[in-house]
């Protein structure tokens, strides 16, 4: 959220939630001098420097980073590294140190942003944090005053070097022991709020991979119902990574005759709570079925036998495929049946009486032995692998109005076919392939 006061020609912007820190330094062109004191700097904040520092084609000596000497719990001599390539690094050691102040030098002006937020990526990207960006002269008191306190600061730091380094590479296991001790203490603060939580962080080693921790922290149950516009911007965040894989593979998905939502502002599942995902968004996902000329004629009178309700059918009534992210982890499913009005729930119950399709219907199942597939009908389950397929005719007739139906492949956040975009679109059209077949029986299509 943001909030913009003028003052003559002078614009002072506030702003909390949002990555509108991390926009504010790379919309700047031909940066001059930075200078910037944290007291926290992690990996992701020496790469956002590089960026910059790239961009405006800065050498090492335009560059002054002062910081804290905790200025991480992690990583440490591998960041100092890292920093010292690209800028001047000063700890700060005389000095309780804990400013977060970022001053880029440009032509006729500077660019200052001074708040709460550190050259982290919670800091800059996802955190609540609270920061003012404002222009200034160069010319200005406002600029002195800054230049003072840089001043200060490098008076009361040491310049890095490679005792210090030695340094940090002696202490480096009694930091990562710190650092353990102050996560259990962590988890434990947060335990009343945190003890529903489907993981804890440190369960997968996920951080690299395309889905990180914080992508399935959204879908526990302490954030499903939540929708103010922090939590919006990380459900879009995670809405643009499905979006991502969906622009991967789709050529691939439309040659399967399978077509995602005819509106394009509805190919992800919505991220808001709203009445159609009762108030609460406990998973995203990219839907694949239908054509909007089939739905469209599925509505009409003709075909009234398989529609329950007055209002007709949209997308969302009808059987899909899908992938999807939940609180869980990552998964593939025919989604056949929304708990009320599904087109496709009738057409099958109807079809079940006939022993042809029946047989095609086992034959199907049987082909998806051994992939890990459970068919869910709310609290009850078909086990795929573990279960005599003959007896699913049983158990569907537990489906009914009411009551959701979905066939599901699940995969753990840290499975390693998840770790980048190339990987999970593979993934992905692996398992659709290998469910079109049944998708085709079980669900009404106009061919």
């Amino acid at each position: 959220m943001n909030n913009i006061i003028r003052s003559g020609e002078k614009i002072v912007e506030f702003y909390y939630g949002g990555n509108k820190l991390k926009q504010s330094f790379l919309e700047l062109e031909n940066v001059k001098k930075i200078k910037i004191a944290v007291a926290y700097v992690s990996y992701y904040g020496v790469e956002l420097i590089k960026e910059i520092s790239s961009k405006s084609g800065l050498g090492k000596n335009k560059i002054e980073i002062y910081i804290s000497p905790e200025f991480s719990n992690q990583n440490q001599v591998q960041i100092l590294q890292e920093l010292d390539s690209v800028a001047q690094v000063k700890i700060v050691f005389d000095i309780k140190f804990h400013p977060k102040v970022y001053l880029f030098e440009l032509k006729d002006k500077s660019r200052l942003v001074l708040g709460s937020s550190n050259l982290t990526k919670g800091g800059v990207e996802s955190n609540l944090e609270f920061d003012t960006i404002k222009d200034i002269d160069n010319s200005s008191n406002e600029k002195l005053v800054l230049e003072c306190f840089f001043e200060n600061c490098n008076n009361k730091s040491k310049e890095l070097d490679i005792s210090i380094i030695n340094w940090y590479k002696e202490i480096e296991n009694d930091i990562k022991e710190l650092n353990n001790i102050q996560n259990k203490i962590h988890r434990k603060i947060y335990k009343i709020q945190t003890n529903k939580d489907a993981f804890d962080e440190e369960k997968y080693d996920i951080d690299d991979y395309y889905f990180n921790f914080s992508d399935y922290e959204l879908f526990f149950d302490r954030n499903i119902k939540k929708g103010d516009s922090n939590i919006i911007n990380s459900r879009s965040n995670v809405r643009e990574k499905l979006l991502n894989i969906n622009d991967n593979i789709y050529h691939i998905i439309k040659n399967l005759n399978l077509n995602h939502h005819p509106r394009n502002a509805n190919i992800v599942s919505s991220i808001e709570p709203n009445q159609f995902n009762k108030y609460q968004v406990d998973w995203l996902g990219v839907r694949y079925g239908k054509t909007e000329d089939e739905i469209k004629i599925l509505n009409k009178d003709a075909h009234k036998k398989y529609v329950r309700k007055e209002e007709g059918f949209g997308f969302q009534k009808h059987a899909c495929i899908q992938y999807s992210i939940s609180q869980s982890g990552f998964s593939v499913n025919l989604f056949h049946s929304v708990h009320n009005g599904a087109i496709d729930r009738y057409f099958m119950k109807d079809k079940m009486i006939d022993n042809n399709f029946m047989e095609a219907l086992n034959l199907e199942l049987e082909n998806l032995k051994g992939y890990g597939f459970i068919w869910y009908i709310d609290d009850k389950k078909f086990d795929i692998d573990s279960s005599d397929i003959r007896e699913f005719k049983d158990f569907y007739n537990y489906d009914d109005e009411g009551k959701i139906s979905i066939l599901s492949k699940s995969f753990k956040p840290d499975d390693i076919r998840l770790r980048n975009l190339d990987s999970i679109s593979n993934l992905v059209v692996e398992y659709v392939e290998m469910l079109n077949p049944l998708y085709n029986l079980v669900s009404y299509r106009l061919r």
